[in-house]
């Protein structure tokens, strides 16, 4: 898979996060109220950034040409082979280790994406135990205050 379309669905899942927190009603849990509209905008801004890389997956890449020789394979390397009568190797470097740096850094940004739809908020669950305790003892743990304190 291009790592592009990682990208996009990364950059696309955070504007969807503010979004649904800005519909549920929670985004004022986790921003400061005078900053809402800039995490609002930026939204836009990482909505932008989605659709940018996504089109970026689709366009083909002019330094990836494929260069047919005599060989029996295909060559991808990003540089033009007139003529060759080598075989490429890939000494100095590894495509596994980067296969897995890559998924540790696109896995550090799921974590929170994925808290952030599949955790209830905190604020959510607190006004939850709230009105459950409310429901379960009615008013009797209201005091009325006390006027005899008052007359003295």
């Amino acid at each position: 898979m291009n790592d592009r379309w990682i990208r996009a669905a990364l950059l696309s899942g955070f504007a969807m996060l503010i979004a649904y927190f800005h519909h549920t009603g929670q985004l004022s849990s986790f921003v400061e109220p005078s900053m809402e509209l800039y995490v609002k905008l930026s939204s836009l801004g990482l909505l932008a950034a989605a659709i940018h890389q996504a089109y970026e997956a689709l366009r083909p890449d002019p330094t990836h040409s494929v260069i047919d020789c005599e060989c029996g394979h295909d060559h991808h390397h990003g540089h033009k082979h007139e003529h060759h009568e080598h075989e490429h190797g890939h000494e100095g470097h590894s495509h596994a280790s980067g296969g897995i740096k890559s998924l540790l850094i696109y896995g550090l940004f799921l974590l929170p994406l994925l808290l952030g739809y599949l955790l209830p908020s905190s604020t959510s669950a607190n006004d939850h135990a709230f009105h459950q305790h409310t429901h379960d003892h009615g008013q009797d743990h209201i005091r009325e205050p006390d006027d005899s304190k008052k007359d003295r």
